[in-house]
């Protein structure tokens, strides 16, 4: 073995042994001197947490700038769709906010649309078509995105 190799061993024996002693003495200072110290241990776990975050949202980020390019990528095929739920949703927002003056109105249109989806449901069993929803083809072409929750910092 050659000097080098031993020293490097005997270095890395004293580094672990200090390191043992050091995290030893932090964890039985309160016995010894009868005083309460900040575990600096605890401290660094912190950091560790915070690096943690800061990739987790990284991710997100990530995962948000690549759902935004697919959806830009596939906006010439897709673009019909999009106008549709447009205006469906806006038909929708306009029946919601004139139903909601009165309790009477929602429960109808709550009603009415129980009636559609069942007779969606029916449908769907006999000619295996639906009215209120697209095929799984273009749902897997236009709305392959999913809504991710922010990650949250957690100390």
């Amino acid at each position: 073995m050659s000097f080098t190799t031993r020293s490097t061993i005997l270095i890395f024996i004293l580094v672990t042994i200090l390191i043992v002693s050091a995290i030893y003495d932090v964890r039985n200072i309160e016995k010894k001197e009868g005083f309460k110290m900040k575990d600096p241990f605890a401290q660094l776990a912190k950091v560790g947490k915070f690096f943690k975050y800061l990739g987790d949202w990284f991710k997100w980020l990530g995962d948000i700038m690549k759902c935004s390019i697919e959806t830009l990528i596939g906006l010439p095929n897709c673009i019909m769709f999009y106008l549709f739920d447009l205006f469906i949703g806006t038909i929708a927002m306009i029946i919601r906010m004139l139903t909601s003056f009165s309790p009477a109105l929602v429960k109808a249109r709550k009603t009415t649309w129980n009636i559609v989806t069942k007779i969606d449901n029916m449908v769907n069993k006999v000619a295996g078509i639906r009215f209120t929803q697209y095929p799984k083809s273009i749902i897997k072409k236009c709305y392959k995105c999913k809504n991710k929750k922010m990650p949250t910092m957690k100390i």
